[in-house]
């Protein structure tokens, strides 16, 4: 196990049994596709949620626009 945390504090993560390959290596290699997706989700989470905040500020509350807007539990 002390060895395993050692490997693990410099870097060395290990070989995966499916890929045969560093793990380091293979989370490297998906980095670049993980990024894409979590900006892809930002924008389209700001893409509704900023006309919805500016809406709900604007517009005098209605009942479709509470039940649309707001969540209660």
């Amino acid at each position: 196990m002390e060895h395993y945390l050692w490997q693990l504090g410099h870097g060395d993560l290990g070989q995966s049994f499916k890929f045969q390959a560093p793990v380091r290596q293979i989370i490297f290699e998906r980095y670049p596709a993980t990024l894409q997706l979590a900006f892809l989700a930002l924008r389209v989470c700001a893409a509704i949620a900023i006309p919805a905040g500016m809406l709900a500020a604007v517009k005098p509350p209605t009942a479709l626009l509470e039940r649309v807007l707001v969540q209660d539990d």
